[in-house]
């Protein structure tokens, strides 16, 4: 997740992921390369990668919604129940979305 002069990522996969493009854009694409076979850094899921265009939105997002909701609201300290507290521009435009999208205050 990429906002403005802050990058995140969340798990290690992705944290290779995040520091691999971050070698890449802070030297090139063959420096980058090199560290990730430094690293011996060559995953593959067990199932294959996720085809986002092939996901059932309708099926995924009931499943998903309220673990992220409550997810969220442990993370920034909201009393989902009382709302409490509401506004959160001090956020970056990535958490605000998934806060959007999982229907918290």
């Amino acid at each position: 997740m990429e906002d403005g002069r802050v990058i995140t990522s969340a798990g290690v996969s992705a944290g290779i992921d995040m520091a691999l493009a971050l070698v890449a854009r802070l030297t090139d694409e063959p420096t980058a390369r090199m560290v990730q076979l430094a690293i011996e850094y060559d995953p593959h899921p067990p199932f294959g990668g996720i085809d986002w265009d092939q996901v059932n939105r309708d099926i995924y997002e009931p499943m998903l919604g309220p673990t992220v909701q409550q997810q969220l609201a442990v993370l920034l300290g909201v009393n989902l129940a009382a709302g409490q507290p509401q506004g959160h521009e001090h956020l970056g435009a990535g958490l605000r979305l998934l806060i959007e999208l999982a229907g918290a205050p």
